[in-house]
């Protein structure tokens, strides 16, 4: 006779090794499939010539948060 010490693990690795199998081999739903569809390019276009960057207004702001620290301390 087989004895419980034997069955119970036998069971619980038989059932995980099927969850692994099911798992891998079952196709992912609808819903998990859109999820991972790759991102489209954005339409690539000349540069915009009606935005106007300004790079120097961070260098003039902390400047002016530089002075400030300055005669506070």
């Amino acid at each position: 006779m087989i004895s419980w010490r034997l069955i119970v693990p036998a069971v619980l690795v038989a059932a995980a090794i099927a969850g692994c199998l099911t798992y891998f081999v079952t196709p992912s739903s609808p819903g998990e499939a859109i999820q991972r569809l790759p991102p489209t390019s954005p339409v690539m276009k000349g540069p915009d010539r009606a935005t106007q960057t300004n790079v120097d207004q961070h260098s003039s702001a902390e400047e002016e948060a530089k002075a400030a620290f300055e005669r506070a301390a």
